[in-house]
């Protein structure tokens, strides 16, 4: 006598759903390995999907790596808001919100990500993450009787915090080991650097 055994029906799972899985496991294998264990291959065998899957969905490795590099800096634009939100209240201060951006450079991968991605040759995937941070500009300038100047103001104030918290993820250990500095001063120097820009805030209206 056979016996039918029925076989359980593999549902698919959405596509927003696959592409979350997806950079998640990105990001692990980013913090754990590097950027170059970032790879289709390996995030499909460890969400026990097919290559092609992920394929589908990113189109390369490089792919994959740039839509991750948006999503960390979309997730940190979002955490920068919500500290503001606090240093305008009062429970944080300016420090604090360097701190966030730095550790998301260095601890969090995001300096080695967007430097993995340069030095390939791949600048295009780097520019959905710099219109995020342009929309994040956007949100912090005030109504202004030079609108033009508060946006380069607040273009600064970015920049000042962005490029030193991106330079030291990728050699701030050796450089103020090298110069005798403390291990945060380009924290302190992007520090000191907002309090000045801050001060040239132009006349609102």
């Amino acid at each position: 006598m056979t016996i039918d055994v029925e076989q359980p029906v593999r549902r698919r799972r959405p596509a927003d759903q696959v592409r979350q899985l997806a950079l998640e496991c990105a990001r692990r294998l980013l913090l754990q390995h590097g950027p170059s264990a970032i790879t289709l291959q390996a995030v499909a065998g460890q969400l026990g999907m097919t290559h092609g899957n992920v394929t589908h969905h990113f189109g390369s490795a490089n792919g994959l790596q740039g839509a991750l590099a948006e999503a960390m800096i979309r997730d940190l634009v979002d955490a920068v808001q919500a500290a503001l939100a606090g240093l305008r209240a009062g429970e944080t201060d300016v420090r604090d919100v360097i701190d966030l951006v730095f550790d998301a450079f260095d601890a969090g991968g995001a300096g080695q990500l967007i430097a993995w991605l340069a030095s390939s040759g791949h600048r295009d995937r780097l520019v959905p993450l710099c219109l995020t941070v342009a929309e994040l500009a956007t949100t912090l300038e005030h109504p202004a009787v030079d609108q033009q100047a508060e946006a380069r103001r607040v273009g600064r104030i970015i920049s000042a915090v962005i490029v030193p918290a991106l330079g030291a993820a990728l050699l701030g250990r050796e450089l103020a080991g090298a110069l005798r500095l403390g291990d945060d001063a380009f924290r302190v120097l992007a520090t000191d650097q907002i309090s000045t820009i801050g001060e040239e805030q132009p006349p609102t209206l």
